[in-house]
């Protein structure tokens, strides 16, 4: 029965240091991906803005122009509401360690 219990709490610990060891290793990774794909679309929506002046009238562009900065500026919001929720469930975890 001891042994049982031993080998469980034994086992538990092993397997939460691998997984630690591994998310703190691939938080990088993780990281550049998110990054990247928050930077691409304002990247691809400038183009389009830069494509649209260069083939349309001037008001057709402009009007396209602020729908894609709309699109823009909630993508910003969208990357920091994300920053918020990691650094939310980050702390949670942390503190739940601790008790």
């Amino acid at each position: 029965m001891m042994s049982e219990m031993l080998y469980e709490i034994l086992k538990y610990l092993y397997f939460n240091s691998r997984t630690n060891k591994y998310l703190q290793k691939s938080s990088i990774t993780r990281v550049c991906a998110v990054g990247g794909f928050f930077i691409s679309i304002p990247v691809f929506l400038t183009g389009i803005i830069l494509y649209t002046f260069i083939q349309f009238h001037s008001t057709p562009a402009i009007i396209t122009s602020v729908f894609i900065g709309l699109g823009i500026i909630f993508c910003g919001c969208a990357m920091v509401h994300n920053v918020f929720v990691w650094q939310k469930v980050k702390t949670t975890a942390i503190q739940s360690e601790i008790l």
